[in-house]
């Protein structure tokens, strides 16, 4: 859904905007988009979406990326790499997204009440 979208935006980016060292995404006049165009955009959307923009934030976005990428990757998705995508500088900020599951911790309680 989303990663065909970024692709269709990256290839009409210029050749020098896709370098490492450039940011990804630009404003309409073609400068860096910092924090307050992003929060425009993310409200607009929400809107046109038709959903209280007063109720979400980038904050509540981030927080479910973080933990969506997490519950639905396991096995593939470490701490680290999450500590980076998130740019947190201490691992400890990033643990906060390893809360287990309800399922999680019954399973683990029956399975060791099941070998007594």
């Amino acid at each position: 859904m989303v990663i065909p979208l970024i692709n269709q935006y990256k290839n009409q980016l210029l050749e020098a905007q896709t370098h490492y060292s450039e940011p990804m995404f630009y404003n309409k006049n073609g400068e860096k988009l910092n924090p307050r165009g992003l929060h425009k955009i993310f409200k607009e959307s929400l809107v046109r979406a038709g959903l209280p923009s007063h109720r979400f934030s980038l904050h509540h976005l981030r927080h479910t990326f973080a933990t969506l990428l997490l519950q639905e990757n396991k096995d593939k998705v470490d701490l680290r790499t999450l500590q980076e995508l998130l740019g947190h500088e201490s691992l400890a900020t990033t643990s906060m997204y390893t809360h287990i599951d309800f399922e999680q911790k019954k399973k683990a309680i029956n399975s060791f009440l099941v070998k007594k």
